[in-house]
């Protein structure tokens, strides 16, 4: 469970985000709706519950699928280091060995018979897969309405010509740049207000922006658009009296 490239938190720091963390996780893995959390949850304790029940060869065998699915719950907090979602891949083939070994159980146990029991699994597969493929179709739609709204946002930019830009705002920051530097616009972006003493064309700075002036290096800048995710600010000098903010 070492990685490199993170280093480990104070333990204080660590458990105050474990459960946010763990959480994150559970919803990269296995979807986003509060019902999933209790699914997962369920599936290991329940295990617990009913691991001395099962016979003795599906008892090592859920036993050992379930050590492989507990041991980074013990492993993280003794190192005190959260591991990505990609270095947990390897936990769903154990999370549905157990599941499907407890829910054979309970069929068995409950006399359920061979063809309910089947039709039921398939129900259940195909319900999770159709959950899957719903949360997918989402996903995707929202990361193609945010591009759309970088775009819109970045065409606005362009109308204006600016040069040099200051971002808060990391996405508008790498997009922007992506899309100038595909047009061979000269567009120069800075995270580091001090490394341009004059003031900026522009100020890029993600929502909720507080004020509605701002003064940087006692340059005053108000606002010249904005939308659901970012506001952007141009020197008052640069405005018409006119001027007022665009949303989009």
């Amino acid at each position: 469970m070492a990685n490199a490239y993170i280093a480990p938190q104070t333990l204080s720091a660590f458990l105050e985000s474990y459960t946010p963390y763990l959480q994150a996780q559970i919803h990269e893995l296995f979807g986003q709706q509060r019902l999933v959390e209790w699914a997962v949850f369920l599936v290991p304790v329940g295990a617990v519950v009913l691991l001395p029940m099962l016979p003795p060869e599906r008892r090592r065998v859920c036993g050992a699928a379930l050590v492989m699915l507990l041991l980074p719950l013990v492993l993280m907090p003794l190192q005190r280091v959260q591991v990505p979602a990609r270095a947990l891949l390897y936990l769903l083939p154990y999370f549905f060995l157990v599941a499907a070994t407890c829910l054979d159980y309970l069929f068995t146990r409950f006399r359920l018979p061979k063809g309910w029991a089947a039709l039921l699994s398939m129900v259940l597969v195909g319900a999770y897969g159709v959950y899957k493929i719903i949360r997918a179709h989402q996903v995707v739609v929202a990361m193609q309405q945010r591009e759309q709204q970088l775009q819109r946002a970045y065409q606005w930019v362009r109308r204006r010509q600016p040069r040099h830009v200051y971002y808060r705002a990391p996405f508008h920051q790498l997009y922007f740049h992506h899309y100038a530097q595909s047009a061979h616009y000269p567009l120069y972006a800075f995270s580091n207000s001090t490394l341009y003493p004059k003031p900026f064309d522009l100020l890029v700075l993600e929502r909720p922006v507080r004020s509605a002036r701002l003064q940087l290096h006692g340059v005053a800048y108000c606002p010249v658009y904005a939308d659901g995710w970012v506001t952007m600010y141009a020197p008052v000098v640069q405005l018409r009296p006119e001027a007022q903010p665009s949303r989009h």
